[in-house]
């Protein structure tokens, strides 16, 4: 389980950002397990008695992390990308379930916590709809959800559309749209337009990979996708989905894994003056923007 020297590691790492003046969404996944890569529990079917051991040691790390920073962070990210990959990386049932589970141990430390589940991916090969309908219909029809009430505070989307770039400001702020408001009708359509409007929904994960689209490409997507996201009324914050590049993409505002200012790329730029412009605008939208998934 996490020990108090790694609970102190993210004490410091969230009050670190927060004196940054960004916000901090805590992501509960695998990697709080000792066997990160141990998919069993993921399967459509009963967990097997390992695969119970694994979700309940995830469980149990998530309450524990939750009550050392619950009250500093503004939320919780459970199991993202459930939706990724052909077979999906979590079946809709099982990934129903564990939200529901990780998603009371944490509210059983931290009350007051948001929850957000996801975030499911809209790529282009799945736009998460039939991925999310599956899973209501399991949290509902297995007992996961009791009396069908789903668990979470909102759902989240992780847009990865136009890889190439896009031809236009214009078609990207259509596809970001509409595929944003594609998965949040399925909220609406499942559980009624007022519930959906309360729930909303959060882009925790938007980006575009220089190693597919032009650098100054990506900029000026960076602009749009936040101009256009934080306009929309359902849409209740918007995350960049990386600070610096990971070991297979080249996402991040900073090329590489480098701090430097000389590092920094274009849609750096372009993000760190909608900033400006948004609290110009709207002071309450610009102290809020999120810039980065910690």
């Amino acid at each position: 389980g996490l020990d108090d020297d790694a609970l102190a590691e993210a004490r410091r790492t969230v009050d670190s950002a927060r004196a940054l003046g960004l916000k901090v969404l805590a992501v509960v996944d695998g990697d709080l397990t000792v066997a990160p890569a141990f998919t069993g529990a993921f399967q459509d079917a009963a967990p097997t008695p390992l695969a119970q051991v694994w979700s309940d040691e995830l469980t149990a790390n998530a309450a524990k992390l939750a009550g050392a920073i619950g009250d500093q962070v503004e939320g919780w990210e459970i199991l993202p990308e459930p939706n990724a990959g052909l077979p999906h990386r979590i079946a809709p049932g099982r990934w129903a379930a564990l939200v529901a589970k990780v998603a009371a141990a944490v509210r059983a430390v931290s009350p007051r916590s948001t929850v957000v589940a996801g975030s499911i991916v809209s790529d282009e090969v799945d736009d998460g709809v039939e991925y999310l309908h599956a899973a209501y219909e399991r949290g509902r029809s297995d007992g996961s959800w009791p009396e069908g009430t789903p668990p979470f505070d909102a759902i989240a989307i992780r847009l990865e559309v136009l890889p190439e770039g896009g031809a236009s400001e214009d078609a990207v702020a259509a596809a970001l749209t509409e595929r944003t408001r594609r998965l949040w009708r399925v909220v609406e359509n499942l559980e009624g337009t007022e519930a959906a409007e309360r729930r909303g929904i959060l882009v925790t994960g938007v980006s575009w990979d220089v190693a597919n689209c032009p650098l100054d490409v990506q900029g000026r997507n960076a602009w749009t996708a936040f101009d256009t996201l934080t306009a929309d009324p359902v849409v209740r914050g918007v995350v960049w989905s990386s600070l610096v590049d990971g070991p297979d993409h080249a996402r991040g505002l900073i090329r590489g894994q480098s701090a430097a200012a000389g590092e920094r790329r274009p849609a750096w730029r372009a993000v760190r003056d909608f900033a400006s412009y948004a609290a110009q605008i709207s002071p309450p939208l610009g102290a809020g923007l999120d810039l980065l998934d910690l």
